[in-house]
């Protein structure tokens, strides 16, 4: 197991929001465990996260042809 970082450091390596590595662990896209009311991510999964590909924006609303589909 790799070093472990609060929510305020990963966010920090992240180039995110404490409050964003919070709704990442919650759904489970991001490895972390919760202390009591603190959150404590690995930070090889932090590392990895930033240097992912993300997409940025909202999605595209589908059309009506892609709705019936």
């Amino acid at each position: 197991m790799s070093e472990m970082v609060d929510a305020k450091e990963a966010a920090k390596i992240a180039g995110v929001t404490s409050a964003r590595m919070r709704q990442l662990a919650i759904s489970g896209e991001l490895g972390a465990r919760k202390f009591g009311n603190a959150w404590a991510f690995d930070l090889d999964d932090v590392i990895a996260y930033r240097d992912s590909p993300r997409l940025v924006g909202r999605p595209k609303k589908k059309t009506d042809e892609e709705q019936q589909s």
